[in-house]
């Protein structure tokens, strides 16, 4: 904590105190709890104790309370952010016993008297603290979680908002989750992996306020092994024994010794997991042995071999196949029509080990179903599908049946319509508008819908009967008077298309209907007519867009806007849409250009917050503002402006969301793995995604940047080099994920990630040596091969015949040689025969016969 941040409040402190007349009970000054339990007053603070003062109110910053001489009272804490006395003030509250924290405190300036008990000062009310957040303690539940403790109920804490840290190594403890007990007074804190022995540092932060506590871990060797004597597991299936291991302090350290324990078992256990048929029974003991040889054993266990079971429906509906019962789509049906589809009951239970499980897992079970109404609905006892007789509700048995006996029991209550019949026809919407002047068309849909306001299929003539305003508009479909017809078969909806009439104007209302029905629905049409061109006007200009978006859901941002020039009149109708000469740019906060466009086709400007350049980047950024300009003319430089409007892109897609569980890695070079394959084995990232399966992700690639190149260099996982043993952090910037390995449901997809990593190479350096020393190899025994015959050195040879120069096989000879000691010197063997990593006896031979000549 900076030191002259803190004397600042305390001066400001000090001032309020001393602007105080009042005098009451607990004395003015600064109560310092924690490790210190020590009170100075505002003479002893600003006196002889003035450094020991402010050394202990540092060192305790999150558990001292300031009083003032009205007996008002705050967390330092919070204090801190008060750089006046008027703004000290506003946040000081009479002091109670709860401000204090249970601290008693000891006078500087008389050691010897009574300490000061708030709990036991009469003038003061119980209360609560003035401090929202205070972690009274960190407790470890087992080396994977601790229990964090507060003082007062918190009403919620996001994981991201704790940290822990090793306080000599600094090192951070990535946290898997965070839950709050019921009564909101603590927190259980897991991680991804194990505390080591050590002190350690729980910070907590709610809002803009945080609370620390340091606490110890020391794990210490098992002295117990705690077991259920009875365990149930799922038939034919590998299960682990369930046990839990603990030190002489009580601290559960299963995860730690699950791997040295022992099983004693009337049947196979293999890595601590058994498998039993159904009704099949085994006993187990568990057991470890001690440093000092001495045994700590379980009770025994009793385990029977059960097949999945149900014990609830978890979820139901009618349907012709079975859900996904995880997709956020889904939503329950219990309606079948007279006379529609034949619809199906689909199950999901829940069996008694917790699992959710189709009916097909239940190994032994069989469904059945029975109407307890068949004068409404029948429903096939096996297969659960259901025929409609007549309207009506009624309920429905479903039974779980093994060994011929019926387990589980749930009634249900479906609906039974009457048989779907055409009722209505519906429209987008009832009125529209058309410009004359411009002669635009609109399409309008017309859909066909049952009793149950669900699509129906419709055969037959549909009509667009012109009531009013006959000479306004014209229809697509045959022509007879004022009628138009289409004709359909079998089909949910139609589309009409309402031409206005050029240079007309005033309002038309066709009436839709489906010949031989009584069905009806009416559409207003307003044709507008422009006068002379005065200006121009854009249309079709969106202040957000969505790279997530779609332009045809109506609940959802646009992905993209397409504005369109008009030439408009004195009153702003719309002449005419202006086609040519249309100019358009784009550009960034900064004022640099992202897009631009002269003359474009049809005198459409579309901005695509999806577009790319040439090299396949994104244009437009998520979270960015830009600003666009549309303007007329043949000279984009000296047009006309007709628009310049700000606009920002967003992204609502889900994106897999990435967590490191770990921040330091070790490759060793025998293992043979690359950063990457290195990382996918360790689990290094976590990642989470809606709908997947995070065990099944993959990661495919990550960018960093490396501080230390000597030990590994790159800028992508995928093609780093690991070079020699070392220390490196990767400063990691994005992540690319398969969420299931595959890519068959989920593309593989980049997230911006901002984290570090440290990485430790060992056996590099001895690889890198043995790969010096191979090489080496290769180049002596290379250059002893190319040695010349002997038979064929001589002196004045005639190389016409194949023969070598003296000399020359000389030069050889020494090249040859001087390989050989270069790779001698890292350690390479050489001699004549092939026991030797080389081979020296060809060498020699050359040399023999140069000597001989």
């Amino acid at each position: 904590m900076n030191k002259k941040l803190v004397l600042s409040v305390l001066s400001t402190a000090v001032v309020a105190s001393m602007a105080s007349a009042a005098m009451a009970k607990p004395q003015p000054g600064f109560y310092v709890g924690g490790d210190v339990d020590k009170y100075y007053s505002i003479d002893a603070f600003l006196g002889d104790h003035f450094d020991d003062a402010l050394d202990a109110i540092i060192s305790e910053l999150g558990d001292t309370v300031f009083v003032d001489a009205d007996a008002n009272a705050a967390p330092f804490v919070e204090a801190l952010d008060a750089n006046t006395a008027e703004e000290l003030a506003a946040i000081m509250k009479p002091a109670t016993v709860a401000t204090f924290n249970g601290n008693v405190y000891t006078n500087v300036e008389d050691p010897t008297a009574e300490p000061y008990n708030p709990a036991t000062d009469k003038d003061l009310e119980p209360g609560t603290p003035v401090g929202d957040l205070v972690v009274e303690s960190v407790s470890a539940i087992n080396s994977s979680s601790v229990k964090v403790s507060f003082a007062n109920a918190v009403e919620a804490i996001a994981k991201e908002n704790v940290t822990v840290v090793n306080k000599v190594t600094a090192d951070k403890q990535y946290i898997k989750a965070v839950t709050l007990s019921e009564d909101k007074k603590s927190a259980t804190v897991e991680f991804y992996e194990p505390l080591t022995k050590g002190t350690y540092t729980a910070t907590v932060k709610v809002g803009e306020k945080s609370a620390s506590k340091d606490f110890d871990f020391v794990k210490g060797e098992v002295a117990s092994i705690q077991v259920e004597t009875l365990q149930t597991v799922p038939a034919g299936e590998a299960t682990a024994i369930a046990f839990k291991a603990f030190d002489e302090n009580g601290l559960e350290i299963t995860e730690d010794v699950k791997a040295d324990v022992e099983f004693e078992s009337s049947v196979n256990v293999n890595s601590g997991n058994i498998t039993l048929a159904d009704k099949a029974t085994a006993f187990v003991f568990v057991k470890y042995t001690k440093a000092d040889g001495s045994i700590v054993k379980s009770d025994r266990i009793t385990v029977k071999g059960e097949n999945r079971k149900a014990v609830e429906v978890l979820n139901w509906t009618l349907a012709t196949t079975a859900p996904d019962w995880t997709d956020k789509e889904y939503k329950q049906n219990t309606l079948v029509k007279k006379g529609g589809t034949a619809l199906t009951f689909q199950l999901q239970f829940k069996d008694q080990f917790g699992k959710a499980k189709a009916a097909s897992d239940l190994t032994g079970s069989t469904v059945q179903y029975e109407s307890l109404d068949k004068t409404i609905a029948l429903v096939d006892r096996a297969s659960g599908q259901v025929t409609a007789l007549k309207a009506g509700t009624v309920p429905v048995k479903i039974s779980v049946v093994k060994d011929n006996q019926v387990y589980f029991t749930k009634t249900v209550e479906i609906t039974v319509g009457s048989e779907a019949t055409f009722k209505e026809i519906s429209l987008e919407a009832n009125e529209v508008t058309v410009s004359s002047s411009l002669g635009t068309s609109k399409a309008v849909t017309l859909k066909f819908k049952d009793q149950f306001q669900d699509a129906i299929n419709v055969t037959g003539d549909v009509t667009a009967t012109v009531k009013s305003g006959k000479d306004l508009v014209t229809l697509d479909g045959t022509k007879n008077g004022d009628v138009y017809t289409k004709s359909v078969n079998g089909v949910n909806s139609i589309n009409f298309t309402v031409t206005p009439v050029a240079g007309k104007e005033g309002t038309a209302v066709i009436e839709l209907a489906v010949k031989d029905t009584q069905i009806k629905a009416t559409l207003t049409v307003h044709v507008e007519k422009a006068g002379a061109v005065e200006n121009f006007t854009a249309d079709g200009f969106k202040e957000q867009l969505d790279k997530n978006g779609d332009a045809t859901d109506s609940k959802k941002l646009p992905e993209k806007m397409t504005v369109v020039v008009y030439g408009v009149d004195a009153n702003g109708g719309k002449a005419q849409q202006i086609t040519e000469d249309i100019n358009f740019t784009v550009k960034d906060a900064a004022g640099k250009v992202v897009e631009k466009g002269e003359g474009v086709a049809d005198g459409k400007v579309i901005v695509d917050s999806k577009a790319v350049n040439d090299d396949g980047d994104a244009l437009y950024a998520a979270g960015k503002t830009y600003t666009l300009s549309v303007n007329v003319g043949p000279d984009a430089s000296k047009a006309y402006p007709v628009l310049t409007k700000t606009f920002t892109v967003t992204d609502t897609t889900e994106a897999p969301k990435v967590e490191l569980t770990k921040n330091k890695l070790e490759i060793k070079a025998a293992d043979g793995q690359n950063l990457l394959e290195a990382v996918n084995a360790a689990k290094v990232f976590n990642v989470t995604f809606t709908g997947a399966d995070s065990t099944k992700a993959v990661i495919k690639d990550f960018e960093f940047l490396s501080d230390n190149t000597k030990v590994l260099t790159g800028v992508k996982a995928s093609a780093a080099t690991l070079k020699a043993d070392g220390d490196v952090s990767l400063s990691i910037s994005s992540v690319t994920v398969d969420m299931d390995g595959d890519g068959d449901k989920f593309a593989p997809e980049t997230v911006l990630f901002t984290d570090l990593l440290n990485v430790t190479l060992t056996g590099f350096d001895d690889a890198a040596a043995e790969a010096e020393k191979a090489a080496a190899i290769e180049a002596a025994n290379e250059a002893i091969a190319d040695l010349p015959e002997p038979s064929k050195i001589k002196e004045g040879a005639d190389e016409s015949a194949g023969e070598v120069e003296k000399a020359d096989a000389e030069a050889a000879v020494a090249a040859a040689e001087a390989k050989v000691d270069a790779a001698k010197a890292k350690g390479a063997t050489a001699g004549e025969g092939n026991t030797f990593d080389i081979d020296t006896t060809a060498l020699k031979a050359v040399k023999d016969a140069i000597a001989a000549l």
